[in-house]
């Protein structure tokens, strides 16, 4: 899963499609792109721009506009669920979306653009803190993804810069746990996906986990606790929805402020961002497992 650099709270709401009056803005976002792509080594992209987004690929530009299509539904879906309101942009002008599945493609942008040594394993670079806002998506190098698997982690990561923009991401504040990014991003992804099938087996392997045998080991803290297993992401991805869309949907907003610093909680534990929520741990259990058997 990409990773990001991850956000806190001030949950300022914006709309979208407001690029649209700023064609000024995303003339000059254009031209900082294909900047950046020529720096890198990259002369001829395919460039696909939807309400939202400025999207750069290798991929030919029928597959590009496919691709284009679907991230740009995630990101509606992402900007609804995150209630933001239509009076400002989320970025200046739009978000640019530099996909670039080649690996070796990938770190001469991370060395030749942003001048650093790429991490080995990090898939994402997200710069949305300026004027040109961008997120940088690749993969890892063995991946055997599908079209469709690409355009989930796109999308994903589009997700993702939602939120952290959403919490007010600044340079050295702590970190929302990856478990709720992670989780956020992919379940943005499957329900945009509209896929039934997808989201039936998603269902099914979430009750799996209380299978007869199961139902004393699998808990909620397993989606940040320390051992991950295969299981890990989608019981992440779960309590995300449970928070979302369970019997009370303020009950995700609250958990994020959770983590906002203050003078009292300069680092604020998962203890303390739950109780804003009013739950511990174990009672948050309780409430998801009780949803979960309902068929949610």
């Amino acid at each position: 899963m990409p990773r990001f650099l991850t956000l806190f709270v001030a949950f300022a709401f914006i709309g979208p499609n407001f690029a649209q009056d700023k064609p000024a803005e995303v003339k000059i976002q254009k031209a900082a792109a294909i900047e950046k792509l020529a720096k890198a080594g990259q002369s001829k992209p395919t460039s696909v721009e939807t309400a939202d987004l400025l999207v750069y690929t290798s991929w030919p530009e029928p597959k590009a506009k496919v691709l284009a299509a679907a991230v740009q539904k995630t990101y509606d879906l992402a900007y609804k669920t995150l209630k933001f309101e239509p009076k400002d942009p989320v970025w200046p002008g739009k978000l640019t979306v530099f996909f670039v599945p080649e690996r070796k493609e990938y770190n001469a942008f991370i060395r030749l653009v942003e001048q650093r040594k790429p991490d080995t394993g990090d898939t994402t670079s997200v710069q949305v803190r300026s004027k040109e806002p961008y997120i940088l998506v690749g993969l890892e190098s063995d991946s055997k993804f599908s079209d469709a698997d690409m355009a989930g982690e796109v999308g994903a990561a589009v997700a993702e810069a939602l939120l952290n923009t959403k919490s007010g991401v600044t340079a050295g504040a702590a970190m929302l746990p990856t478990w709720i990014t992670t989780g956020f991003a992919k379940l943005m992804v499957l329900k945009m996906d509209g896929n039934s099938a997808k989201v039936g087996a998603y269902r099914t392997k979430v009750k799996a986990l209380f299978a007869k045998g199961k139902a004393a080991t699998a808990k909620s803290s397993d989606a940040w606790g320390e051992a991950k297993t295969k299981e890990t992401e989608t019981i992440a991805i779960s309590v995300v929805d449970f928070l979302l869309f369970g019997p009370d949907p303020t009950k995700f907003t609250k958990v994020i402020s959770g983590f906002k610093p203050s003078d009292e909680r300069p680092t604020p534990t998962l203890e303390q961002a739950l109780e804003v929520a009013d739950y511990k741990p174990d009672t948050l259990d309780v409430a998801w497992k009780a949803w979960v058997a309902k068929g949610k």
